[in-house]
């Protein structure tokens, strides 16, 4: 037995489906304390939450293909930073790398 051959281009053959609402009573209520003012280094510093994109929030149902998610997020216009530290292991790794061959 041999398996078939994909073909890459191929549409996907499942879509993903919302689940249903269920029916029936209403959720029990949850008690909450009043809320917090935010300080201004609160809201700066470790409140920043990039936005969710999932399939529970994409209303067709259907597949967001990954770089589209990744340019929804922010994450590409953020800037990279190396560590100088970076380099020397590089380096290090290399200069070991010859002495043992």
């Amino acid at each position: 037995m041999v398996e078939m051959p994909v073909d890459p281009l191929k549409p996907p053959k499942f879509k993903h489906k919302r689940i249903p609402k269920p029916n029936g009573s209403p959720p029990v209520p949850l008690m909450h304390s009043p809320p917090q003012p935010l300080t201004v280094q609160d809201q700066k510093g470790c409140w920043k939450i990039p936005p969710c994109v999932s399939n529970w929030k994409n209303p067709k149902g259907y597949t967001i293909p990954l770089d589209k998610r990744l340019a929804a997020d922010g994450r590409g216009l953020q800037q990279l930073q190396i560590n100088n530290h970076f380099a020397q292991l590089s380096e290090a790794l290399y200069v070991a790398e010859q002495q043992a061959r």
